[in-house]
Parts: C-alpha cells; structure tokens; sequence
C-alpha cells in the first residue's frame, strides 16, 4: 500500500522548504561574490532609480523575504 495523500503532502511541503532554503543559501553567496567583485556596479543607474519603479522593488523583496523566512522556519522546525 502506498502512503496517505496527508503524509505525502507534508513530504511535498518539506522539500520544497529545502529547496528555498538551500536556494536562499545559494543566492545569498551569489550575492555576496558579486558585491565583493564589484558586478552590481553596472546595474544601478547613476542617478538612481525612478519613482515609478519603487513598488516592483520593494515588493520583490519582500516576498522573497517571506518565503526565505517561511522555508527556514519549516526547516528548524525539525530541530525542536
């Protein structure tokens, strides 16, 4: 017999925690290589960016935030 649709629904949501936390990781030192090496100066204008682009860049963030933070909390979950 194979395993309840309750268990492998919690077996789903685990991985795809591990994998935005194991991604989040990934990006994190992505970004960190790219600032010390200096890539990210030719993406940000000089004059900065434009007002009608503020929304997109603070939404953006945010829900990746949640997410990341969503996914780690999955994972130390396992700890307790």
């Amino acid at each position: 017999m194979g395993q309840p649709d309750r268990e492998l629904s919690r077996i789903e949501a685990n991985r795809m925690a591990v994998t935005v936390a194991a991604g989040s990781l990934l990006v994190g030192v992505a970004l960190g290589a790219g600032y010390w090496f200096g890539l990210f100066d030719s993406l940000i204008p000089t004059g900065g960016f434009a007002a009608a682009d503020l929304p997109l860049l603070l939404l953006v963030p945010v829900l990746l935030l949640v997410l990341v933070v969503w996914s780690w909390s999955r994972i130390l979950s396992f700890f307790e």
